[in-house]
């Protein structure tokens, strides 16, 4: 079974987008992993949670990257498909400002306060996740214009 190319094209831009959002705080949880393996009664945890402790920003990046993907971004593809206007630009744009927009609207929602950092990460993330996927439809429909007979 063969994978679509347009499938490939999604699962590239929402992993990019989730380590470009996830890098930062990575590496400040991997600092705080690596010191408890220093400490003995640390590494009697286990290296189980050590990892996961590590690898939690990015598994929270990844929980917030693919559903606005599928939620939000591909209906802004068909609607931008729909008036001959997909450009990289505007899907960077439109996926910053919805990596605002919804790390901001939960962190009101649920505690009322807003962490800022949190907020320059989804618009990082959102940012890199449309500017990869603009990048990977043009890839699409250069290759379809390729192979289409005119």
């Amino acid at each position: 079974m063969q994978i679509p190319q347009f499938v490939k094209a999604l699962l590239r831009s929402i992993l990019i987008g989730t380590f470009a959002g996830a890098w930062l705080p990575t590496v400040f949880t991997t600092v705080v992993a690596l010191s408890i393996l220093e400490d003995p009664p640390g590494l009697r945890k286990g290296l189980g949670g050590i990892f996961y402790l590590a690898a939690f920003p990015t598994l929270v990046s990844l929980c917030f990257v693919v559903p606005c993907a599928i939620i939000i971004g591909l209906p802004l593809t068909w609607l931008l498909r729909g008036m001959h206007k997909e450009r990289p630009e505007i899907y960077s744009v439109a996926g910053g400002i919805f990596g605002a927009i919804v790390p901001a609207t939960l962190l009101w929602a649920s505690v009322g306060d807003l962490s800022f950092l949190l907020i320059f990460l989804g618009i990082f993330s959102g940012a890199v996740t449309g500017w990869i996927w603009g990048r990977e439809r043009e890839s699409l429909d250069d290759e379809r214009d390729r192979y289409s007979p005119n």
